[in-house]
């Protein structure tokens, strides 16, 4: 007479479908169902993990980041749970692997540049050191804006136009880039401006820092200062050193400025002079009654 146990291996055992030179049985489709929850509950438990790691708090604050990187573990994690359960199935994975590898290295002979720029968005997302919100200038394609989002294969930038570029990944690791907000501090930025000669530098210097204190996107701490650069070809050199925080717009601020120092300055009657050239003229006849 069968017990319950021989009926539970007879189902287990039962041959629902040839599987290569193999059936396919249930207690094969058990344990590959048994991967997929393990492989859920492994990746539930790496997404905590990481959200308590450094590397987890670090990029908690970069939505798109903190997306690419749980991807790229749920992209590692998944293929491991595949290639278990097909081993779990008796399949030759070596087969699979190697021919996999040959097809990678076929494509990535024809695709380099789209590779490159993946490996560069893997290196930008653990690096750190460009984020979301990040205002940059990528100098190699005269590129400045905000970065609103970085993925895998390419990031796109806001313009100060509110123009968003799509940018290939490895623009930003193989170029020169300024991370303006990589600190997260302030930062200087230079307004230069010429008087003519004979003016009061003193006053000039009063001028230049008033204009600077009434601009509320000008910082008061540090504090904004006045430098006598040069003795120009027609005019007395001055640059306004101001600090502030808005690097994304500061050519608004910088031009607001421009606009408080010419308006000043015709109150205070300091002239802003124009390039002069004296430009002597010498006649065909004076030159014969000369003898030249």
């Amino acid at each position: 007479m069968k017990t319950v146990r021989t009926y539970v291996n007879d189902f287990l055992n039962l041959e629902l479908f040839e599987f290569g030179d193999d059936y396919l049985t249930p207690s094969d489709l058990m344990v590959a169902i048994l991967i997929l929850i393990v492989t859920r509950f492994v990746w539930f438990g790496i997404r905590r993990v990481t959200t308590k790691t450094s590397l987890g708090q670090r990029i908690q604050a970069d939505p798109g980041r903190r997306n690419a990187v749980l991807q790229l573990f749920k992209y590692i994690i998944y293929t491991i749970a595949i290639i278990a359960i097909l081993n779990s199935l008796d399949v030759d994975t070596s087969l699979l692997i190697t021919s996999t590898a040959a097809l990678f290295v076929g494509i990535g002979l024809a695709l380099q540049s789209t590779f490159m720029d993946v490996a560069s968005g893997i290196i930008i997302l653990f690096e750190g050191t460009i984020e979301v919100g990040d205002v940059i200038q990528i100098q190699s394609i005269g590129l400045e804006g905000k970065v609103k989002t970085i993925g895998l294969r390419s990031s796109i930038v806001e313009t100060p136009d509110s123009v968003s570029i799509i940018v290939p990944n490895s623009k930003m690791t193989t170029s020169h880039v300024v991370n303006l907000s990589f600190n997260d501090k302030e930062t200087r930025y230079v307004i230069t401006v010429g008087v003519a000669y004979g003016s009061d530098v003193t006053k000039v210097k009063e001028v230049l820092l008033a204009c600077a204190l009434s601009n509320e996107k000008v910082l008061k701490t540090p504090a904004p200062t006045v430098r006598f650069s040069d003795f120009g070809t027609s005019s007395l050199d001055f640059e306004l050193l101001v600090w502030s925080h808005q690097s994304f717009l500061i050519e608004d601020v910088k031009s607001a400025l421009r606009f408080e120092i010419e308006k000043r300055f015709r109150t205070a009657r300091i002239e802003i002079p124009f390039p002069q050239r004296d430009i002597h003229i010498k006649s065909g006849l004076e030159r014969l009654q000369r003898g030249d």
